[in-house]
């Protein structure tokens, strides 16, 4: 089965999940729980990685519904390519959301980046690099078949990389 990569350029309607990272194995980048046991011992279940809770990394994870033309679909992009956006590696980013201080409890301080993350990417032009197999289809080449239920409304791919394009002026744009 052949993969390509191709670049498409969409607008970000929404975001499909509030949360922005996730605890990830050092190994695999799967998402690590604690152990129940132990909750201050961690395990991906995927290749059985453990450590404590001090030494769990952390990882970005923007999964989003976008449009293109009339396709509407969703995207998801993981890990460092995020870095610029954030202005911080994830791992510093919960940190800073954890430990931050002051009147806001960890629901409202959750709620807080959410709405900057909405603010810095809804409404806003990006390129998404996206691996597709030749046996997907891609809905932003279909034509428009007048149903808001077809197949492109429902598609989810991965994005391995996300592009500000320099034209939109926002530069040095972070959350």
């Amino acid at each position: 089965m052949s993969v390509r990569r191709v670049l498409v350029g969409c607008t970000v309607l929404s975001l499909q999940d509030a949360c922005v990272f996730y605890p990830c194995c050092k190994g695999c980048f799967s998402r690590i729980d604690a152990e129940q046991r132990d909750a201050l011992r961690y395990r991906c279940s995927r290749c059985d990685y453990r450590c404590i809770k001090d030494q769990v990394d952390y990882r970005y994870r923007l999964s989003l519904r976008v449009v293109r033309d009339t396709s509407t679909f969703g995207v998801t992009v993981f890990g460092n390519s995020l870095n610029s956006f954030f202005g911080i590696h994830a791992s510093g980013l919960q940190r800073l959301a954890e430990n931050s201080e002051g009147p806001a409890g960890p629901s409202a301080r959750s709620t807080l980046l959410a709405k900057a993350v909405e603010d810095c990417f809804l409404g806003r032009y990006f390129i998404f690099g996206i691996k597709v197999s030749g046996t997907e289809r891609e809905p932003w080449l279909e034509e428009p078949d007048g149903s808001e239920t077809g197949r492109g409304e429902r598609a989810q791919f991965v994005a391995s990389q996300m592009i500000l394009p320099p034209a939109s002026g926002l530069t040095g744009c972070t959350v």
